[in-house]
């Protein structure tokens, strides 16, 4: 697990300073990442074990990518339930991402 919950300024560093790509960027993610959100509870429901963890995969990625690490990590920890079709474990983690990820939108201070 990283040490830091998002890095920002790594993110900037990634984006070569300019602000606008970075917000671009976290935009994209912000909406991308809340319909896959809004999508897991349905797949742990119907034990889909393969939606559970391409959703997983797919928020760890996107996570990944902003710099979000703690983020990335909840979201592999829900990939990985998926592969192993650990639906209490998904469930689980479904909780800490969306918690997460309110948590993310502060630091930004994106309104909700």
């Amino acid at each position: 697990m990283k040490n830091c919950f998002f890095d920002k300024q790594g993110l900037l560093k990634r984006c070569l300073g300019d602000e606008q790509i970075v917000n671009v960027l976290l935009e994209s993610f912000f909406q991308t990442s809340e319909k896959k959100i809004r999508d897991l509870p349905k797949a742990i429901v119907n034990k889909n074990n393969a939606e559970i963890k391409a959703i997983g995969h797919f928020l760890k990625g996107s996570a990944t990518n902003i710099n979000a690490h703690a983020l990335a990590d909840i979201a592999e920890e829900i990939e990985m339930a998926g592969k192993n079709s650990d639906y209490a474990t998904a469930d689980k983690y479904q909780s800490e991402l969306v918690y997460s990820l309110k948590q993310l939108k502060q630091i930004i201070d994106i309104k909700e």
